[in-house]
């Protein structure tokens, strides 16, 4: 049985300060691992300080890297991980819901063959963060639309055993797809028979800001991509659907001839460079 749960938190620069709020006290089956991005030396001593605390606990693995892009300071965490754990990705700027730590691992006990669960986010005010089941059931294709990876958890040996990353083209910090790297993640999971399932229990708090409801031109041709890195050729097709599905939410930036027009040079973008690599 699988008792020992690895937080995994990616932070950046100065934002380190705010896993004080997410570090609990000592616990032989929690492990927090962290990795800090950093530009340039840390020159603020309440830094270099909470660092020096951090680097002492036996329960903290901290790691620092220059590089820069959300994929890669997720897979910073994911190659620190060790087999036979139960892994939580956490953002630097959540707030734990009461009980949080436990109710993954105790989740993940009730619900032996899961692979990966996805658990509920609520605003700052307790309310649902977005449009949740009712209750527990297992992911399809459909339902792993929209998750976040604040949202998820899983069993380090499948991710290590089909050597699962997140895709480092995609997400906030790259220049060319900076969205969607959660999306892919998961759906390689999907695509390697992973047992994924939903669990409608609260483990976070997290301010509604995302780029899922960015509509600047740069993450609509993003999300073109995204699609052809998940679903092929295919995607232009899924364009067209993504396109009408949303177009009460864009129709004040874009008409959806243009919408579905960037979505597809993103997919043309993406494949094209395929095909050139």
């Amino acid at each position: 049985m699988i008792n020992k749960l690895y937080v995994l938190i990616s932070t950046i620069d100065s934002r380190i300060l705010n896993i004080k709020n997410i570090l609990q006290s000592y616990d032989e089956n929690i492990h927090y691992i962290i990795s800090h991005q950093q530009n340039g030396e840390i020159d603020d001593l309440s830094i270099e300080q909470f660092i020096n605390e951090l680097e002492q606990r036996e329960d903290v693995t901290y790691s620092a890297l220059e590089d820069r892009g959300v994929a890669i300071n997720r897979n910073n965490t994911l190659n620190l991980i060790r087999p036979s754990v139960l892994c939580l990705i956490l953002d630097d700027d959540v707030v734990l819901c009461k009980n949080a730590l436990g109710n993954v691992r105790r989740t993940f006990k009730e619900n032996p063959s899961a692979d990966f669960i996805s658990f509920k986010i609520l605003d700052l005010e307790d309310k649902d963060f977005k449009s949740y089941p009712k209750v527990k059931q297992w992911h399809s294709l459909r339902t792993l639309t929209g998750i976040g990876t604040t949202e998820i958890a899983f069993k380090s040996d499948f991710i290590l055993r089909h050597k699962i990353r997140f895709d480092e083209n995609f997400g906030p910090g790259t220049q060319r797809y900076p969205s969607g790297e959660d999306f892919i993640f998961t759906m390689d999971l999907y695509k390697r028979k992973a047992k994924m399932l939903f669990v409608p229990i609260p483990i976070v708090k997290h301010p509604q800001n995302s780029t899922g409801n960015d509509w600047t031109a740069k993450i609509v041709f993003a999300k073109g991509a995204v699609f052809a890195r998940v679903f092929g050729y295919l995607s232009f097709i899924v364009d067209i659907y993504f396109s009408l599905k949303h177009h009460k939410e864009y129709k004040k930036e874009y008409t959806f001839y243009r919408y579905l027009k960037l979505m597809w040079s993103g997919s043309y973008d993406f494949l094209s460079r395929k095909c050139d690599a």
